[in-house]
This record gives C-alpha cells, sequence and structure tokens, in this order.
C-alpha cells in the first residue's frame, strides 16, 4: 500500500515537470496537437562605409607635415590646424581661411591666392570664378540663380527678356542683348507664336471676359517698343452707321523667352478688352489692371518664379503701384470692365 502511494506521488511531481521541459520535436506532437520546429534566419543589412575625412593631426605641420616641436613655437588656427613658425613665414595665405598654403594646394586666380578645398568648397561669381567670400556684393541673377560680384557687373550684359546679367547671348540689330537661354527659346516659338495667343484667349473665356480677334505681329525697336514697354496694344475704331467698328493690333518685343511673351500677351491683349468695353480709366489704373490680368494669366499657367516677380516687384513705378492698387479692390476681372 506504502509503495503504491509513493509511485503515485512521484508520477503527479514528475510528470508534470518533464512534459513542461520537453520541447517540440521535428514530427513530434502533444496534447495540444503536432507541433512543427520552424527556424527563422534574419540577415542583417549590410552597412556601408561612409569614407572619413582624415582628421586634423595637431601634433603635425601643416605645412611641411612633420611632427611639431613645441619648444621651437608654432602657430594654430580655429580649426585646428598648426604649423612651424619658419613654415609659415612668406608663405601666401587663403583670401577666404587666411591660413598658409602648401604650394601643391595653391591656386591662383586674378592675383589672389586660395586654399584647393577652400575654393572648390564655396560659391562662385558666375563671370570671375571667384568665390563670393570676403569680395564684396554680388547680385543675384532672378531667372537662372547664379551670383554676379559687383565689381565684376559692368562685364556683363543684361537680357532684354529675363533680366539676367550675363556674358553669353547674341546683340539684336546692334541695340538689345538676349541671353543665350531665351534666344533659344525665342527661336522655338518664333514661327507659330499663335498659339500663345489661342492659350490666352482660353484663359480670358475662362474668367468670362470678351475675346476680341487681334493681329499679332513680334518686332523691335522700331515698332516704338523697349526694354521696359515689351508689348504695344493698338486699337483703331471705325464708327459708320452708328455702329463701331475695333481693330487691333498687338506688337510684341522680339527675342523673348516663351514665359515672358505670354505674361506680355496676356497684357497686351487686356489692353484690347479695355478698349473695347468703352469704360475710362486713369493709366495707372488701365495698367495697373493690365498687370493684374497677366499675374493671374502666369499663377494659372504655373509660370517661372522669376516672371511673377518681374509683375509684383516691377521696376516701372507706374505699373507696380497700379498692380498694388487694382488687386487692393479684391474684384474679379470680369467685374472690372463692367
Amino acid at each position: 500500500m506504502k509503495t503504491r502511494s509513493l509511485l503515485m506521488f512521484l508520477l503527479l511531481v514528475c510528470l508534470p515537470a518533464a512534459c513542461q521541459c520537453k520541447g517540440p520535436t521535428r514530427g513530434g506532437s502533444d496534447a495540444s496537437g503536432p507541433m512543427t520546429e520552424q527556424r527563422t534566419t534574419v540577415k542583417k543589412p549590410a552597412v556601408k562605409k561612409v569614407p572619413q575625412k582624415e582628421p586634423v593631426n595637431p601634433s603635425r605641420c601643416y605645412i611641411c607635415r612633420r611632427d611639431l616641436n613645441p619648444k621651437k613655437g608654432y602657430g594654430y588656427s580655429e580649426r585646428g590646424h598648426r604649423w612651424h613658425l619658419s613654415c609659415a613665414k612668406g608663405r601666401q595665405r587663403c583670401a577666404i581661411s587666411g591660413l598658409p598654403i602648401p604650394r601643391n594646394k595653391m591656386i591662383t586666380l586674378r592675383g589672389l591666392t586660395f586654399y584647393e578645398d577652400d575654393y572648390h568648397r564655396t560659391e562662385k561669381c558666375s563671370v570671375s570664378g571667384l568665390p563670393l567670400i570676403n569680395q564684396g556684393r554680388y547680385k543675384i541673377n532672378s531667372r537662372s540663380g547664379t551670383k554676379v560680384l559687383s565689381k565684376f557687373v559692368h562685364l556683363t550684359k543684361r537680357c532684354v527678356s529675363c533680366g539676367d546679367r550675363t556674358q553669353e547671348g547674341i546683340i539684336v540689330n546692334k541695340r538689345r542683348f538676349s541671353c543665350q537661354f531665351c534666344a533659344d527659346s525665342y527661336n522655338t516659338y518664333k514661327t507659330n507664336a499663335e498659339k500663345f495667343l489661342v492659350d490666352v484667349q482660353a484663359f480670358f473665356r475662362s474668367k468670362e471676359l470678351p475675346t476680341p480677334e487681334i493681329q499679332l505681329k513680334i518686332a523691335g525697336f522700331e515698332a516704338g517698343l523697349s526694354e521696359t514697354t515689351k508689348g504695344l496694344c493698338k486699337t483703331n475704331s471705325v464708327t459708320s452707321r452708328g455702329k463701331t467698328t475695333y481693330t487691333h493690333t498687338i506688337f510684341i518685343l522680339s527675342h523673348l523667352n516663351q514665359d515672358t511673351f505670354r505674361a506680355v500677351l496676356a497684357h497686351e491683349y487686356m489692353h484690347a478688352v479695355i478698349a473695347r468695353s468703352g469704360k475710362e480709366f486713369s493709366n495707372k489704373e488701365s495698367e495697373g489692371l493690365c498687370e493684374l490680368t497677366s499675374y493671374f494669366y502666369c499663377l494659372s499657367r504655373k509660370a517661372p518664379k522669376y516672371v511673377i516677380e518681374t509683375i509684383t516687384k516691377n521696376e516701372v513705378t507706374l505699373y507696380r503701384e497700379g498692380f498694388e492698387m487694382m488687386k487692393g479692390r479684391y474684384l474679379e476681372l470680369k467685374d472690372h470692365i463692367k
């Protein structure tokens, strides 16, 4: 009887412990059902080694690459570079950082010397190639984004279309300069400029404005155009038997790029609409309304930023103030000519 009780006790104590220690086996089963062992291996992504710059060694001369001797003295800079005083004596210094330049790391340009690494790291003037740091004021070209140092602006010409200062371009009729970008753009559409007129008329119809028939001509300064007045609308009216007939001719300066051409065309087309409406406007109101129309047209056609800025920041006071005045009235374009 005691032996039987002892066996029962051992079974109750040892059997659960043995079941807990027993893990799943391949193809085996337990009380809860069949189990199979699944092993998954996770591949670690390969880590790319980024090349690092060689750290500055404060115990070596920056110029001759030899060990420094603290007893003989040395110079140092904020970047951690150090050099022998004898090595720096008579050595030319970088016009950007002021550090003495090793002979094999020197670049000479327009009478100035530069440390090679500093020269290639900084932004440069598009005309002279000099770094913009420590060289005075500079001008930013609105279309291309290039920069020209003020002391080299006299070596450039101003594009009649985009206003950029550059040396690369063509001279038209010995009077006008067009940069290469605008000249190439003009050559792509000069024989098919009517497609832009169709697009402008579609914009006017979307704004519920009249779309009079006009005659479009590309001309030069001889038609009364200039760098500030890139377009001109001439309207002739003939009254017969109580009926007035209007004929409109729009002249646009040649060698404008496509974006500028479309902006000027929208401006001049609004002049034709105003003349046809018979409503009287002051000179400032008329030019301001045409600039406002060109502004909305450029926004709808996603024109480049520099084209829109020529409207909002126009150099001609009459155009700029007229645009601000008409925009401040918060009216639809069709409501201005009613």
